[in-house]
């Protein structure tokens, strides 16, 4: 199951559709105010509704759907490929954009920082997953259900986490993370040989001159000190 939850993380071309909402509950002994209660009504009112989201890889997304507060719902357009972002918005006067160059500057190519950042999150997520405990309600049970007009035989993983069961599942999965020293080495480490090609500076004639036993060396000490 942490395999598959991890794998999730991997961004590959699909079609989706969601919507995210947010609920806030106060506590039975809460004295709220008027103000406090406004406050709440709003944040419970808002909604994001994705109708339809494209993704091809991580340079090409295209996605409509609407925010929702007060009752309101406001349309927008989002699209995103490599040669620039752009946001369009019921109601605005003309769609955001922000291209990929400027002024005929390309922008840094981080296409390989990109896919190594994607390949260490699934690692991170099955590391984290390891280590974490299972909370209180947790349910798994073989489902169908219709993905896009196709019917589809589905695992259903169903978990509830309350805010007050967080903080006590922290700790059992800080203790089990430490003991794991091997694991959090091979994290460290792959994280210090994904960053150090873009920290380096360029020019820097000390680093130029580094051997690969060096290089080496110096990553052990990194992750040791880490």
């Amino acid at each position: 199951m942490a395999k598959a939850l991890a794998n999730s993380a991997k961004t590959t071309s699909s079609e989706s559709k969601q919507t995210v909402t947010v609920e806030v509950v106060p506590a039975e002994s809460a004295k709220l105010t008027a103000e406090d209660q406004k406050a709440i009504d709003l944040i419970n009112s808002f909604s994001l509704n994705i109708d339809s989201a494209k993704v091809q890889d991580t340079k090409h997304i295209s996605m409509k759907g609407s925010v929702g507060l007060k009752g309101e719902k406001i349309p927008f357009l989002f699209f995103m490929d490599d040669k620039g972002i752009a946001l369009q918005v019921e109601g605005a006067k003309q769609p955001l954009y922000i291209p990929q160059s400027i002024e005929g500057v390309t922008l840094p190519d981080t296409s390989e920082l990109e896919a190594g950042a994607q390949e260490l999150t699934v690692k991170l997520a099955e590391f984290v997953l390891k280590h974490f405990p299972n909370p209180s309600v947790l349910t798994v049970k073989q489902t169908s259900s219709q993905v896009n007009g196709e019917t589809l035989s589905l695992t259903n993983l169903h978990a509830e986490v309350r805010g007050d069961e967080l903080f006590g599942l922290i700790k059992p999965f800080l203790a089990s993370a430490v003991k794991d020293e091997q694991g959090l080495r091979d994290l460290i480490g792959d994280y210090y040989v994904l960053l150090m090609p873009f920290l380096n500076l360029p020019g820097d004639e000390e680093d130029a001159e580094i051997t690969p036993e060096q290089a080496q060396e110096a990553k052990k000490e990194a992750v040791d000190e880490l």
